[in-house]
């Protein structure tokens, strides 16, 4: 994405330090305890598969499923889990990301049809068919917006993900460098599903998802290599690899189908105007 991430709003509002992101927290959802704070995760990781299932179902671009999940986390920062129901909320979040970046109207009724392919797919924690139709995704799209003070615009990783992978030692052959290049791509899509999109400059989390890919692939020392180069810090990288490892350590810890249905049926269930 072209333009100047250090000034744009993403940075100036939501690139946020570690007790700011605790305290918003609280004020949303008044989380303090550990218990919740993890059961605040697993919800937040299935949100986000949530909205990444819809996307992959409209066959959206992944930058525009990345632009709505971050929509969707910035959503729930702010505000209560039970200020929207999730579905709703993740069905205009695509909406709305595709609008921002391919500048067109996703139709608004393949888009309802998605939603009910990808609610029949997750029968275990959703209500059986989804109730919303075209003029509650228009309607919850400016609430959505609004909420996030029309800050739309988001900078993702990919673009300096390939930047970096071009200027790779060259004793990593092409093939490589191909394996790599799929395997970091997976690492950044894992990690909206933690909080390093709120901490951390989107090429900084780029150049550690090429070192967790790296790593699983057997090499170490591609750290080393980042070492040398300017403009990288390499504190904030190790903190990110560390959130990164520890989201593929957390989703080991829990079974998502026996969990998230008792979470879920804590959120607000829709409240539909009969159709005109």
């Amino acid at each position: 994405m072209a333009g100047n991430f250090w000034k744009s709003s993403h940075n100036k509002d939501w690139i946020l330090d570690r007790q700011a992101i605790i305290l918003r927290r609280y004020e949303a959802h008044q989380i303090f305890e550990p218990a919740l704070e993890a059961q605040h995760q697993k919800l937040l990781i299935f949100l986000c598969e949530l909205t990444q299932s819809i996307g992959i179902q409209m066959k959206s671009k992944q930058q525009i499923i990345s632009t709505a999940t971050i929509y969707m986390k910035r959503f729930y920062m702010r505000n209560s889990f039970k200020a929207v129901e999730p579905m709703l909320l993740s069905a205009t979040a695509i909406y709305l990301a595709s609008k921002v970046d391919q500048f067109e109207n996703m139709p608004l009724g393949v888009l309802v049809n998605a939603c009910c392919v990808v609610q029949d797919r997750y029968k275990y924690a959703l209500q059986k068919h989804f109730p919303y139709r075209g003029l509650d995704i228009l309607s919850c799209e400016f609430y959505l917006a609004e909420s996030l003070d029309f800050s739309l615009i988001v900078y993702h990783p990919y673009r300096p993900l390939v930047t970096y992978l071009n200027y790779l030692p060259d004793d990593y052959d092409d093939g490589f460098r191909t394996r790599l290049l799929t395997s970091a791509w997976t690492v950044l899509n894992d990690s909206l599903r933690t909080d390093v999109c709120f901490l951390f400059p989107p090429h900084q989390i780029a150049v550690a998802s090429l070192i967790v890919a790296a790593v699983a692939q057997g090499r170490n020392d591609l750290q080393t290599w980042f070492m040398e180069m300017e403009g990288i810090d390499l504190m904030n990288v190790s903190e990110i690899c560390a959130y990164i490892n520890d989201y593929y350590d957390f989703i080991k810890t829990y079974n998502q189908e026996e969990e998230i249905p008792d979470l879920i049926s804590q959120m607000p269930k829709p409240v539909l105007s009969p159709p005109k």
